[in-house]
């Protein structure tokens, strides 16, 4: 392993060719490494990709890295040995944004590939990002300064980086805390999100301290925080905002979860089954508020929530109330024929056992 006095020292002592990367050994990763700090050192192999692919030398190393180091969330032997250099390079304060921003993008998805699609839960992951997580992990401290770095991107993927190391809190909080009390709305309301998933007793009054700010999106952060301190036992207030109907901002990127409008699902799924009728209500809303592709998607959790891993019953008398609710929502607002993603709708509905004719569907609801 390298030591830290610089960041590459040790590069050329590793035996790269015993290591392996998505397509073979991994005899370019110090070419790659060196790269990031000096791209007119790439090596002609990048430097014409480039130029085929219409992109800067430092965009074609970012998408080696992806490709090779840690290819579609499968990290290797050699991308543990990778990280390290990553994080020294981190540690000696890079002064472009541009490498600031992959660096801790790439730290992310090694650790946790994906994480946005399943915040807050925490996956058990394969050895090997396992292996990586526990690099990164000793070395948490080089990373948590950029919580309050001024760009936003990386301070928002630092935040949701921290994330994943709650074994950590007592050291990723104060960090976190300084982040929250900015009342800046996606800066403070990630913050505000990884505390709660801390446990941190700081939450509650800082979250108080959002929902007095105008930003609609501070405020859907910080009730969702406040959920999910409260996730065993919630309050009515808190169920009432979460399964408010979001409005425009629910497409906002976060990254904690694709867009900001799942965050309230999430939070209403970890709250105690007799509360599944407000989160009903709140998938449903949502759902008649959304465009084609959040319908889409929308429409999976609204049926896994309505029938589980069961069917639709066959005769409409046997619905409970949220399964009802659940599909004349679908019907009234659903994508049907005509529309983009109506075959994705209409193979959703078939797969619960749920009549995939509108006019039919109808019918049948109101017999």
């Amino acid at each position: 392993m390298p030591d830290r006095t610089t960041p590459l020292h040790g590069l050329d002592e590793i035996n790269w060719a015993s290591l392996d990367h998505a397509y073979g050994p991994a005899t370019n990763a110090p070419t790659l490494i060196r790269a990031l700090l000096d791209p007119k050192s790439a090596d002609s192999h990048i430097k014409t990709e480039a130029l085929r692919c219409n992109r800067t030398v430092f965009e074609q190393v970012q998408d080696e890295f992806y490709s090779a180091i840690c290819h579609q969330g499968t990290a290797y032997d050699s991308t543990i040995e990778v990280l390290p250099f990553l994080l020294n390079i981190l540690e000696h304060g890079p002064m472009e944004v541009d490498l600031r921003r992959f660096l801790v993008d790439f730290l992310h998805y090694c650790v946790h590939p994906f994480a946005e699609r399943g915040f807050p839960d925490k996956p058990d992951l394969n050895p090997v990002n396992t292996q990586c997580h526990s690099v990164v992990s000793g070395r948490l401290k080089s990373i948590l300064p950029f919580v309050m770095d001024p760009d936003d991107h990386v301070s928002l993927r630092s935040i949701s980086l921290a994330s994943e190391f709650p074994r950590q809190a007592e050291m990723a909080s104060p960090y976190l805390i300084a982040a929250a009390r900015t009342m800046s709305p996606m800066r403070s309301g990630h913050a505000l999100m990884v505390l709660s998933t801390f446990e941190d007793p700081n939450t509650s009054t800082l979250a108080a301290q959002a929902l007095q700010q105008s930003d609609k999106r501070l405020s859907i952060f910080a009730n969702c925080a406040l959920g999910w301190m409260e996730r065993t036992d919630p309050s009515p207030a808190v169920v009432a905002a979460l399964a408010t109907p979001i409005g425009p901002e629910r497409m906002a990127h976060t990254f904690i979860s694709e867009a900001l409008g799942q965050l309230p699902l999430r939070v209403l799924e970890a709250f105690p089954t007799r509360f599944q009728l407000p989160r009903m209500d709140s998938l449903c809303r949502n759902f008649e508020a959304s465009d084609e592709l959040n319908k889409s998607w929308l429409v999976d959790e609204i049926l896994e929530l309505a029938f589980g891993a069961s069917s639709a019953p066959a005769h409409a008398g046997q619905l409970t109330d949220d399964q009802r609710q659940a599909l004349n929502t679908l019907c009234e607002h659903g994508l049907w024929p005509g529309q983009a993603e109506a075959a994705r709708f209409t193979y959703v509905l078939k797969e619960s056992g749920v009549i995939t004719e509108r006019e039919v569907l109808r019918r049948w609801l109101s017999s």
